[in-house]
């Protein structure tokens, strides 16, 4: 996800993991189709995010592209051993810098130009967001990208006990520790307000769903990304290997929900135990998805998702500005409050997201044709 050079360059000609490049895809076009200003009262529950604590269909996307950020930067150190670690590192950190700029600048377009009585007004800009969040998570992957795999949970594991600890063990001002049922008592909403200030905070709410705290354990995400991609560079084409690592999988899922009583689930915070699931279905989908196209040979079944995955960062970029274009002109969401006069509001809702997601999936087609990728 975060590799490459910078700007638009010509296609390298080395070979490539096809289901690599198709869970990207998959996820990318997920995050536009759930990102997508639709009637969400109509929306099936599974369809929508729950309020607080749980863990619904829309939760599994966001930390999809941060796991594939890490499965992605194992197979890129892989092909660059050879290089330099301090020239890799000052690289790879202006990289993140980028796109955590992309981010701010995302953040600008979407949260600070707003409609008001009197017209356009400039709102104070949100910090954290979607690309701020994957590059800080990035970055604390990349300082175990060239050490032995088993680091790489070493260090999930510690950011995600020291996460747990200042959840569990630290109060806020004038709160009580453990507070995770509470939006804005909780210490994680605590921290964001003290270091940005509730204005830049999300939609001024005095939290963010990415904040700051709950970047600990995203980090730790990456790290297990990391070590799978590590896994599979270490042993590809071995089934048993890969079979292996569906039940580490399974056994992280089931973890995951038999510490939900002790800490619940929870995107927003970010919890630890959100990040345990998070992996544990990544894995499983992105295994599925090697063993059917790099180990049964059955590639041509996800060729067609390569151009997308390939420009996955491009598209979730364009895809936020479109759609704000879209509200600006008032095409988003009227077009599916137009549509709902004439079927169901959710069926409305669900044509308009997927028309869109079909829209980038040719464009990528054309770039793809042309050899065009956009890379950091």
């Amino acid at each position: 996800m975060i590799a490459g050079n910078t700007a638009v360059t010509p296609a390298p000609k080395s070979a490539r993991v096809v289901s690599l490049d198709a869970a990207r895809a998959v996820v990318v076009a997920l995050m536009i189709f759930m990102d997508h200003p639709m009637i969400l009262t109509a929306l099936p529950t599974f369809l929508v995010h729950p309020d607080w604590h749980g863990f619904r269909l829309p939760d599994f996307v966001f930390p999809a592209f941060i796991y594939m950020a890490g499965v992605s930067l194992a197979y890129s150190v892989s092909r660059k051993k050879e290089m330099d670690f301090t020239a890799a590192t000052k690289g790879f950190v202006r990289r993140i810098a980028m796109l955590f700029g992309l981010g701010l600048g995302l953040n600008f377009i979407k949260y600070s130009v707003r409609m008001g009585a009197d017209g356009l007004f400039l709102a104070p800009l949100r910090y954290m967001g979607v690309l701020q969040r994957i590059a800080l998570s990035s970055l604390m992957a990349w300082p175990f990208s060239r050490k032995p795999m088993h680091w790489a949970v070493v260090g999930a594991t510690v950011l995600m006990l020291a996460h747990a600890s200042v959840l569990l063990f630290v109060a806020p001002p004038g709160g009580v520790a453990n507070d995770l049922d509470s939006k804005t008592g909780n210490i994680s909403a605590y921290i964001d307000r003290t270091v940005m200030g509730e204005s830049h905070t999300y939609l001024d709410h005095g939290y963010d769903p990415e904040g700051l705290l709950g970047t600990l354990s995203s980090g730790a995400l990456a790290l297990l990304g990391l070590f799978v991609g590590q896994w599979m560079v270490k042993w590809p084409q071995d089934r048993r290997r890969a079979a292996q690592l569906a039940g580490i999988a399974a056994l992280t899922i089931v973890t995951a929900l038999a510490l939900a009583p002790v800490m619940p689930i929870n995107k927003q915070l970010w919890t630890p135990t959100f990040t345990l699931i998070s992996a544990g279905v990544g894995t499983l989908g992105f295994v599925a998805m090697y063993w059917l196209a790099d180990l049964a040979g059955h590639k041509r079944l996800f060729e067609w998702l390569v151009p997308l995955g390939r420009n996955a960062l491009l598209f979730y970029i364009l895809s936020n500005v479109f759609v704000v274009a879209g509200r600006v002109i008032g095409v988003f969401p009227d077009a599916a409050v137009w549509l709902a006069r004439f079927m169901p509001a959710a069926l409305a809702s669900v044509l308009v997201s997927a028309t869109e997601v079909v829209f980038w999936f040719f464009v990528a087609g054309e770039l793809h044709r042309r050899k065009i990728y956009f890379k950091l």
